[in-house]
């Protein structure tokens, strides 16, 4: 009887360790691409708005990414308010699409993640509207 058990446990880590590999994939294949270099680009530039900055970023997107060139002396100065500006403007907008993402699991990471950061964009004119 002991067996039994042993058996349908196994199956049940088999299963969950087959859904840790497929999200694992997912990310790594589908979203990790497009995120880190929508981060790139949104650290390089620094722009006013974060979410108008990424909503224009994935409907100019292209499989090589974008390319931004800087002299040497403006990548230092962008190296000394990287970290402030990534953690007050950047990490909470990446934190939330990511969460969506994982949440919708959608085959198209691309589109999915434009109609979110345009419906954020939306959820704070709203906001702000008189």
């Amino acid at each position: 009887m002991s067996g039994t058990k042993h058996i349908i446990i196994k199956s049940k880590r088999s299963s969950f360790a087959q859904k840790m590999e497929a999200t694992y994939n997912y990310v790594y294949e589908e979203v990790d691409p497009l995120i880190s270099r929508c981060i790139t680009f949104l650290l390089c530039t620094r722009p006013q708005s974060v979410l108008g900055a990424m909503l224009e970023y994935f409907h100019n997107h292209h499989e090589n990414g974008t390319k931004v060139s800087y002299t040497s002396e403006e990548l230092r100065d962008i190296k000394k308010i990287q970290a402030v500006y990534f953690e007050i403007e950047i990490a909470p907008v990446i934190q939330e699409l990511v969460r969506r993402v994982m949440k919708n699991k959608p085959a198209n990471v691309l589109e999915f993640l434009q109609i979110e950061v345009k419906s954020m964009i939306d959820d704070r004119l709203r906001r702000y509207e008189v």
